[in-house]
């Protein structure tokens, strides 16, 4: 009850201000929609109808006007400003092709009310010269022999963990905080080696306090006040990783290379201790969602047995190697990793289809000048100063594009569409053109390889003792793009290793 009183008063507070902004902007800019621009959908209420749907509703504004509407581009009027919303793969395509509509502004947004970056550090973030030194590194550390690395090492650290797994372990869990806290702790765990801060409890909760609640954060209003939980959680986990930083003559050989150059790129530019903390707290905001798709994703695979036993032989009979399980003795299992993808159809289409299904976000670009985009149909206005949205939970629901039932998890859609090695059109889970997520391959990696060692390590089973259910998925905030589990029985499961290959040591190759 207190909880939820918190949340509207936060809710309302940030209306207010909005409000407040709104009357003094539209006093002095009234904003008067151009005939060229998509077409207005108009509040129920004046002034704040858009911006509260926005705030209660999330992801599902978006749906319920597609559902009343059926319009491909429309435009919300919020703030004396325009929220334009596009929702086809063709119109998503011409605004990736466009110079003119920039991630930027929002990157820098994040930077400076989710992580807290101020004064010189944002002056740094923001200098040209400064952003291309460390997107080079972002570049050269997630993609080729490096990508492959640090994906192993993750997934080495797994293996690990998952071998001192007691043989009679069947213990009652909440498996969405078992998941994300055993992957978050070993995923951590290949960047920073064994001085990493995520080895701490502590710091281990603070991190998942400040994430989940960090969408308070964002409008950057009183932060101590108004997001005072997760700005106590961020404030332990920046200073946790300053002193990781400073310990950097004390790494091992298993740090990094990535996690070396980042912090030697920031040094030739004089960046504060404190304030590469920050980025690293941004990094490991950025891989949280890992995680979570890695809950939902097995979660549907072990509620199929049918399906659990098919992708198990496709790894079996491809990426596994080593002696043949033997109960009662002690047998030496090898996972490549490097095989997964290609050999593993099945496997990579449940992967892909649980991106298609949970990650419900609005990929959104700010206006840097006026620009026209078209969907070779009809061209649409979109004035400087304005965002465009492109969301999500639409263009990843379109039967047009994925057939039958597109609001159903189906493990083998994209096998049966043979959409393995390449996307279909508004497949877009990490979004596209010159702003698309460089670290996109990392967290197809982690999520494909982690959940291939979980599949052929642990048995889930409900606490009754019977076949798993897929719980209901929360609506989550803009700030993470994919909900939780709803809580309830469904979110508890019995773990423990897998029936008949207790006795597996497994070693990760790539």
């Amino acid at each position: 009850m207190l909880s939820s009183t918190i949340e509207e008063s936060w809710i309302w507070a940030t209306v207010a201000c909005c409000l407040v902004t709104f009357l003094v902007r539209n006093a002095l800019w009234p904003t008067i929609l151009d005939s060229e621009e998509p077409p207005i959908l108009r509040p129920k209420i004046p002034l704040i109808g858009h911006l509260i749907d926005l705030i209660r509703l999330g992801y599902k504004q978006n749906v319920k006007n597609h559902e009343k509407f059926n319009m491909l581009a429309y435009s919300l009027p919020i703030l004396g400003g325009n929220l334009y919303v596009a929702s086809s793969p063709q119109l998503a395509s011409s605004i990736f092709q466009k110079r003119t509509l920039s991630f930027e502004p929002l990157i820098d947004r994040f930077v400076r009310t989710l992580v807290g970056m101020e004064g010189h550090g944002m002056e740094l973030w923001t200098n040209p010269a400064f952003r291309t030194a460390i997107f080079k590194v972002l570049y050269k550390g997630l993609t080729g022999p490096s990508l492959n690395e640090l994906t192993k090492s993750a997934v080495s650290h797994l293996a690990t963990s998952l071998n001192k797994m007691p043989l009679d372990q069947r213990e009652s869990i909440d498996f969405h905080c078992w998941t994300r806290e055993t992957l978050s702790k070993t995923i951590m765990g290949g960047f920073y080696g064994k001085l990493s801060p995520w080895e701490d409890p502590m710091v281990m909760r603070s991190f998942w306090i400040y994430h989940d609640d960090m969408h308070k954060l964002f409008p950057g209003i009183a932060p101590s006040v108004i997001a005072s939980k997760a700005y106590k959680a961020r404030t332990k986990v920046i200073e946790a990783l300053e002193a990781y930083i400073r310990s950097e003559k004390d790494f091992g050989a298993e740090v990094a290379q990535f996690t070396r150059d980042r912090f030697s790129a920031e040094r030739t530019f004089e960046m504060s201790i404190h304030n590469s903390a920050k980025i690293e707290i941004l990094l490991a905001t950025a891989l949280a969602n890992v995680s979570t798709l890695v809950f939902w994703l097995l979660s549907n695979i072990y509620s199929q047995p049918e399906l659990l036993a098919k992708i198990r032989e496709e790894l079996i009979n491809a990426a596994v190697t080593g002696e043949s399980p033997n109960k009662g003795e002690e047998v030496q299992m090898t996972l490549h990793l490097g095989k997964i993808k290609e050999h593993c159809p099945l496997l990579l289409s449940c992967a892909q289809e649980t991106e298609r299904h949970y990650i419900v976000d609005n990929i959104v670009r700010t206006v840097m000048s006026d620009t026209t985009i078209s969907d070779g149909n009809r061209s649409y206005l979109l004035r400087k100063g304005n965002n465009v949205q492109m969301p999500l939970s639409i263009l990843h629901n379109d039967a047009r594009v994925w057939g039958a039932n597109p609001e159903s998890w189906k493990g083998d859609r994209f096998l049966n569409m043979g959409y393995n090695a390449a996307s279909p059109p508004g497949f877009l889970p990490f979004g596209g053109g010159k702003h698309i997520c460089p670290g996109r391959h990392l967290a197809n990696g982690l999520l494909l390889n982690n959940a291939a060692q979980l599949l052929l390590s642990i048995d889930l089973e409900s606490t009754d003792g019977g076949t798993i259910q897929v719980p209901e998925a929360q609506v989550p905030w803009s700030t993470t793009g994919i909900g939780r589990p709803e809580h309830g029985p469904e979110s508890r499961v019995k773990i423990s290793r897998r029936k008949d290959w207790e006795h597996v040591k497994w070693s990760v190759v790539y």
